[in-house]
């Protein structure tokens, strides 16, 4: 349900947040307050520092203090399914939460990340629809971007390359469970058949933060020089903008894309529940060398 709002400066704030860890990389407070008062809405959002073990505290806090909404980052998606009252579609589907909607102390659990994903990707579907795709991760953003890409864009195959095996094999048998006839296949990174396995993918997606501000200079441990130059690479990573991963993916010849667009498309889904208006994505896409600037 979307919770509507007067379009008043005058109107009761509202507070919304992010909750993550660690947060000092993100710009969705820069994005949420700049649309907010482009439109003349009372609103803030912060950024809230939150530990895996005090998620449930934080909502908590949340409830009784009436604050809107928060989204959810790194590593709190999969474990917000648990403190929310009631979870939507694609939440449900996913397994995980970005988006906490509280409407007078009832909680609901959606994930726009599966939006934001798609209308990012769209542009590039041509390359990899109804292809085979590659995702480094197995958390909260890898479901999504899982659940997208067989929705979505057709995907038949998609390899699931993570660290740890059984987390790669718990995201499988869960949307094994809800497409039975979907191919999947789990690799870890050291594994002899990953190069032949990145030559075969048409998209690759890294859902992890590796490589993200301030730990720059890292990137997944794969093959690259097997990655097909036809490949799109997508890096969820956008803080920097240009990662060690892309760079190593345009060596290649590959066409890739960082994830800021995925990020003012998911942030819309979330603008949108909470206060009823449209986010000015296109205004705010504008403005973004200049956002970015703040965070250099």
């Amino acid at each position: 349900m979307v919770i509507g709002i007067s379009n008043s400066k005058e109107a009761a704030e509202i507070i919304t947040g992010l909750l993550a860890h660690p947060i000092s990389h993100s710009f969705s407070p820069i994005i949420h307050n700049s649309a907010a008062e482009f439109l003349g809405i009372n609103l803030r959002y912060y950024p809230f520092d939150v530990a895996p073990n005090k998620l449930f505290d934080a909502i908590t806090g949340m409830k009784a203090l009436g604050i809107k909404g928060f989204n959810v980052s790194i590593p709190h998606k999969k474990q917000a399914t648990a403190v929310v009252d009631h979870l939507e579609e694609e939440a449900e589907i996913t397994g995980a939460v970005n988006t906490i909607v509280n409407n007078y102390g009832v909680l609901t659990g959606y994930n726009t990340d599966v939006i934001g994903f798609s209308l990012a990707a769209e542009p590039y579907n041509e390359i990899f629809f109804g292809k085979t795709a590659m995702i480094i991760g197995a958390g909260g953003s890898a479901s999504a971007v899982v659940y997208s890409l067989i929705s979505k864009f057709n995907v038949q195959k998609i390899y699931i390359v993570n660290r740890t095996l059984e987390t790669a094999h718990d995201l499988v048998k869960h949307y094994r469970a809800v497409y039975p006839e979907m191919e999947f296949c789990t690799i870890e990174f050291n594994d002899k058949t990953l190069p032949d396995a990145l030559a075969s993918s048409s998209i690759l997606v890294n859902c992890t933060p590796i490589g993200m501000h301030p730990n720059t200079q890292n990137a997944p441990e794969l093959p690259y020089e097997s990655l097909n130059p036809a490949a799109f690479v997508f890096d969820l990573v956008y803080n920097p903008i240009i990662t060690l991963f892309l760079k190593k993916a345009e060596a290649v010849g590959c066409k890739t894309l960082n994830g800021l667009d995925m990020l003012l498309y998911q942030a819309a889904g979330a603008f949108e529940l909470w206060t009823g208006e449209k986010m000015p994505v296109e205004e705010l896409r504008k403005t973004l060398p200049q956002l970015l600037d703040l965070k250099k």
